[in-house]
């Protein structure tokens, strides 16, 4: 069973596991921190928002969203996606395109 649902504090390792795998292969030195506060704050904000895609094992992928306004097109936003991870050993299995 696959579930996508919204970030929670407790998925904290797990979302920083998944930053991790990205980022170090190319920085290794780079250091980061995934903050309860700013889950929260995210969680709190109509127009971000941070999913978690999570099997019956593990979370194993994770997606930002950010709708924006866009003044040409009206009452019409334009979604911005980042941090789209899939855990390494659940790639080309299908889950990207599910999370996305």
């Amino acid at each position: 069973m696959i579930q996508i649902r919204e970030a929670e504090r407790s998925d904290i390792p797990a979302i920083s596991d998944l930053y991790r795998q990205l980022v170090h292969p190319v920085a290794p030195e780079t250091e980061f921190e995934i903050r309860a506060d700013q889950i929260d704050a995210v969680r709190a904000d109509p127009h971000n928002f941070l999913f978690v895609l999570e099997t019956v094992k593990q979370v194993c992928g994770s997606a930002f969203l950010t709708l924006c306004l866009d003044p040409m097109h009206g009452n019409e936003p334009y979604a911005l996606l980042e941090h789209f991870f899939i855990e390494r050993s659940y790639r080309g299995r299908g889950h990207g395109a599910t999370l996305a």
